[in-house]
């Protein structure tokens, strides 16, 4: 699995060596508030977990496991993305960010960069998200990406926790298309300024401006 690469950050497939550089962000009590676990205790232990996932996959053959470490462009790493991928080419997808990276959309950029490969390289139909109704930015940030809340009836793969939500995502919904809205009111507008299309009071040129940079003010809120 090669890396990716995004406008600000890269993900890298996950190794043990990665351990000493991400025990310092994965300390953070705060990111433990919404999700299952607790700080790894040592660098050490840390690594030892590392050397399973590291493997790729599950003891009995059944699940595959992606795993990557966020690295933003000051060398620094930010956190984790994850997918565990089901025989039936559904999966499971996660993440977790330090506290000092919150709300900069450095989380909307790593999984949106992740999202594309799972899809086409892997051919997963339906990607998966349980979590906890307390944790509004996390659910912010998978309406942004495409994902739809369902049922806990819905979802595949065993028992969702008491008073979880469940997101999916399925592809053939084409969810990905959402993240592409702004850019086409962006066409639309400065087609309409280009062709002097009349409209009181309106500006076509600032309206399609808006309309550009709209994901990158959104992603400031994630």
């Amino acid at each position: 699995m090669d890396p990716i690469e995004s406008d600000t950050l890269r993900l890298e497939p996950l190794v043990a060596a990665h351990a000493e550089e991400m025990f310092a962000p994965l300390s953070a009590i705060a990111i433990y508030d919404y999700i299952p676990g607790d700080p790894p205790l040592s660098a050490a232990a840390l690594r030892e977990r590392y050397i399973r996932l590291e493997k790729g996959r599950s003891a009995d053959g059944r699940q595959q496991w992606l795993n990557w470490i966020v690295r933003l462009n000051s060398g620094r790493c930010a956190g984790f993305v994850q997918a565990t991928i089901h025989p039936e080419r559904t999966g499971d997808f996660a993440f977790a960010f330090a506290p000092e990276y919150w709300g900069q959309g450095i989380a909307f950029e790593a999984c949106q960069a992740a999202l594309p490969y799972l899809f086409r390289a892997l051919r997963v139909t339906t990607l998966f998200a349980t979590v906890d109704p307390r944790n509004a930015r996390s659910i912010r940030l998978l309406l942004r990406l495409g994902f739809d809340e369902v049922t806990p009836d819905d979802y595949p793969h065993g028992a969702v926790e008491p008073n979880d939500r469940v997101f999916s995502f399925d592809t053939q919904r084409g969810g990905l298309m959402i993240g592409m809205i702004p850019y086409v009111g962006a066409l639309v507008c400065f087609l309409l300024a280009a062709f002097n299309a009349p409209a009181k009071g309106v500006n076509f040129t600032a309206l399609g401006l808006a309309f550009a940079v709209m994901p990158q003010v959104l992603i400031r809120f994630l």
